[in-house]
């Protein structure tokens, strides 16, 4: 992976977060709503039927996943961040950054 990142804009009233790893997945069909790796995967042109339901990146059968699966721990890290029911938004969304930044991610949240 080149040292450039992937700019993934989260939007956030479809940003599925702060529910529970139980409540959590890529792609939840109930309600349309997408963690924030969801919109990872749909930025890099992976289908949102190919993601429904899903928990994880690595669940994805897609070499396009692969350079953002590399770093497992950091990748956990931010799963448990984005599901956390504790944590501020601010303050969710800045480790969100700062994670995404050691993955090869530069998440934006808009709206």
């Amino acid at each position: 992976m080149n040292n450039e990142l992937l700019t993934v804009k989260v939007d956030r009233p479809t940003w599925l977060h702060g529910e529970g790893m139980e409540e959590s997945y890529l792609y939840r069909g109930s309600d349309g709503k997408m963690c924030c790796f969801g919109f990872v995967a749909r930025t890099l042109g992976i289908h949102e039927n190919v993601i429904l339901e899903l928990k994880t990146l690595e669940e994805i059968e897609d070499i396009r996943v692969e350079p953002y699966i590399k770093n497992s721990h950091t990748l956990v890290e931010a799963y448990a961040v984005n599901d956390s029911v504790t944590l501020t938004q601010e303050r969710r969304e800045s480790e969100l950054i700062e994670l995404g930044k050691k993955l090869g991610i530069e998440f934006v949240f808009t709206k």
